[in-house]
């Protein structure tokens, strides 16, 4: 039996084996139709009523019941349904496709040389068919009935083989492998991936990698020439005209394809003037800006610079930057952040430390607010008894006390 789906506000949709049934949100049948096949696809519709998919045909109700059209199928084996606004496709094992319109108008029936999985297509709003191989291959049937192959060269360093294909609304590509990979691809593809999410060995656990730090389609790009020739610059002007520039792109444009070369950017700017006392304070304006923006992306991606920054800045202005972006990514689950945060308190100058106790105690309680209920939190409350019993000023330690009674508070 397939699982039960249901429109926004409108009626529950039930395929039975022998039936299929509407149902209101309280519960009262709506329609009650009997079934000469077995339901392999159901998707609803809250305008025009459930679309239904056996293994003989492919059938539209309204959302009376009442019979639309319904369309014959040739066998195949496990066909598969895709919709897209004004676009419907069915899908076999054996390579083919049958197209129709919103009204179940057939626009064409097409059999391809290489076996499909129904799991590994998708139907992109235009109506074009996104097919992925079990070789790693992904293709794309235009309504023109045009067949391109859009695997890049060098091909997408999969891990496994692929088993699911998903587009999301906002034309990224989402593929799932045998050996646990999520990989999020762009479009049009390119030999590196946005982003995989790899489950870890320990049951439970994941990890987020991205692809390479500057994928070579970008070099083309006029703005992420001029972005990386004053981004590399050792001049501060140069940098900080470059941290403009970036700005300027994340308030217009914060797609995936889009951060995937300026969070590069921003992590190189992060450490500009390190490792050399001369330059260490003259830019130290600009990795202060540089961590702001890395946490404005709110891409996970930035977080080990932001992570790794805790751990060596002793400046005020970059200090105080890098509490901000501890306080836009507050997650804490294992207590990590609260580690970097503990270790920063008791290595800061003590007049560095007095600049940014404020920002301090704010970040610690963003921590708390956002990890309730998880073991990180630990960390986090032992941490603000540290301040509220240490040798701090009042009102920080008056801060870190209401962190604590807010905590018992809100403790089950």
């Amino acid at each position: 039996m397939l699982p039960p789906v249901a429109t926004a506000g409108g009626p529950l949709y039930l395929a039975l084996p022998d039936t299929l049934l509407a149902l209101t949100p309280g519960g009262r049948t709506l329609f009650r139709i009997p079934l000469e096949a077995s339901p392999l696809a159901l998707v609803p519709t809250p305008r025009t009523g459930p679309l239904l998919l056996t293994a003989r045909s492919l059938t539209q109700f309204d959302p009376t019941g009442t019979l639309l059209w319904t369309r014959p199928l040739t066998s195949g084996a496990a066909p598969a349904l895709r919709t897209a606004p004004g676009h419907i496709a069915v899908i076999t094992q054996d390579g083919t496709i049958h197209r129709f319109d919103a009204d179940g108008t057939p626009l064409d029936r097409r059999t391809l040389r290489t076996p499909l999985a129904p799991s590994l297509t998708a139907l992109a709003a235009d109506g074009t068919l996104l097919l992925a191989t079990r070789d790693g291959r992904i293709l794309a049937l235009a309504p023109d009935h045009t067949l391109t192959d859009l695997t890049p060269a060098p091909p997408i360093p999969y891990r496994g083989t692929p088993l699911h294909l998903l587009l999301t609304e906002q034309g990224r590509i989402l593929l799932t492998t045998s050996d646990w990979l999520l990989y999020a691809l762009p479009t049009p593809l390119r030999p590196s991936p946005l982003w995989a999410h790899e489950r870890g060995p320990a049951a439970g656990t994941a990890s987020l990698t991205r692809g390479p730090a500057i994928p070579p389609w970008w070099e083309d790009d006029p703005r992420y020439r001029t972005l990386r020739r004053l981004a590399t610059s050792s001049d501060v002007e140069d940098n900080l005209r470059a941290l403009s520039l970036i700005e300027r792109l994340l308030e217009g444009d914060q797609a995936l394809e889009t951060l995937d070369y300026l969070i590069p950017l921003l992590q190189e700017l992060a450490l500009r003037g390190m490792g050399d006392p001369r330059t260490t304070r003259t830019h130290s304006p600009v990795r202060a800006r540089a961590y702001l923006l890395l946490a404005r992306t709110g891409d996970p991606a930035a977080l080990p610079r932001i992570l790794s920054g805790l751990a060596y800045e002793t400046l005020p202005e970059p200090v105080e930057a890098l509490l901000a972006a501890v306080a836009a990514f507050p997650l804490d689950p294992d207590g990590t952040l609260t580690d970097r945060l503990e270790t920063l308190l008791h290595r800061l100058p003590r007049t560095t430390l007095t600049a940014v106790l404020d920002e301090f105690v704010g970040a610690l309680s963003r921590i708390v607010e956002y990890n309730r209920g998880r073991e990180g939190v630990e960390k986090a409350m032992r941490l603000a008894h540290q301040l509220a019993t240490g040798p701090y000023p009042a009102a920080v330690r008056r801060a870190a006390l209401d962190i604590l009674t807010h905590q018992e508070k809100e403790a089950p």
